[in-house]
């Protein structure tokens, strides 16, 4: 299982402050307005954190996005809002089945913010999710969001996955 992660000194760091995240139901019904280019500005938003204190940017990794859609998915399909699922299914399983090989790496998650803004002040608000915006180790990026219904009510879930990619021959 995931254990032998751990075992080849791996790390993922696991940032779960849902109460900080908390969920604007007076916002919901604005969720249907346009927000097509929330997934590239929130790359942009991290990425100008991440200069502000003089950190390298990002690059989109094609891996993590498709790991990023996945646990997505997953978490629309079985009806939770969580970094590990109800199935025991975590996020390096997305990152494994999705061939993304790390040092590193590390998923933040939200939920119900209509503003790409405010999905990333409330990340640089929360240690945790803060750590992972901001730790020099990470070079890759995966971001995507969908709009859709959870429990029985409309939200948009965002999943964000940090990486450092593991170098070859180490």
């Amino acid at each position: 299982m995931a254990k032998n992660k751990f075992r080849k000194k791996r790390k993922f760091f696991l940032c779960a402050n849902v109460g900080l995240l908390a969920v604007l139901l007076f916002l919901v019904p604005e969720i249907s307005q346009g927000i097509s280019d929330y997934s590239p500005d929130l790359v942009d938003l991290t990425n100008q954190t991440r200069i502000a204190f003089d950190l390298p940017t990002l690059q989109i990794s094609d891996q993590l996005q498709q790991a990023a859609q996945a646990k997505l998915n997953h978490m629309f399909k079985n009806e939770y809002f969580d970094h590990v699922a109800p199935d025991g299914t975590s996020p390096w399983d997305f990152l494994s089945q999705a061939g993304y090989h790390y040092r590193t790496a590390g998923e933040n998650l939200a939920m119900d913010f209509v503003q790409v803004e405010d999905a990333q002040q409330a990340w640089m608000q929360s240690p945790t999710h803060r750590q992972l915006i901001l730790d020099p180790n990470y070079q890759e990026i995966g971001i995507t969001y969908q709009k859709g219904e959870l429990k029985g009510k409309q939200t948009i879930l965002i999943v964000a996955l940090f990486g450092e990619p593991e170098k070859e021959n180490m």
